[in-house]
C-alpha cells in the first residue's frame, strides 16, 4: 500500500513539470494570439453556384444547400449566378464566386 503514492507521484511528477514549460521552437518575441469575437465567427466558403429551370443550389464549406436551409449557423437567404446571400447573428453576409467558377445548369430541350 505504501508504493501506491509513491507510483502515483513518480508518474504525475513529468506532467505537473511539463504544464510549467514553454514550447522551444517558438521565438521568445512571438506573441501568444488572443481570441477575439471576429475569431469566433464562422468563415463561409462558397465553392459552387447553380442556377436553372429547377432552382438554385449551391456548396458552402462542402455543404449543398438551397433558399432556406442553413450551414455554419447561417440560413441562407438568396443564390444567384455567382453569388449567396447569408443571415448570421442579425447580419446580411454575401458569399461572391470568381468568374472562372460560375457555372449554369441547362434545361433538357
Amino acid at each position: 500500500m505504501r508504493a501506491l503514492p509513491v507510483l502515483l507521484a513518480l508518474l504525475l511528477a513529468p506532467v505537473a513539470v511539463a504544464a510549467g514549460m514553454s514550447d522551444p521552437t517558438r521565438p521568445q518575441d512571438a506573441a501568444i494570439p488572443q481570441k477575439s469575437a471576429a475569431n469566433d465567427a464562422p468563415s463561409f466558403r462558397l465553392q459552387y453556384v447553380a442556377v436553372g429551370p429547377s432552382g438554385a443550389s449551391a456548396i458552402i464549406n462542402g455543404a449543398r444547400v438551397r433558399v432556406g436551409d442553413r450551414v455554419s449557423g447561417a440560413r441562407v437567404l438568396s443564390i444567384q449566378s455567382g453569388r449567396v446571400a447569408l443571415q448570421h447573428a442579425g447580419e446580411r453576409i454575401v458569399l461572391r464566386l470568381d468568374h472562372s467558377s460560375i457555372r449554369r445548369k441547362r434545361g433538357r430541350q
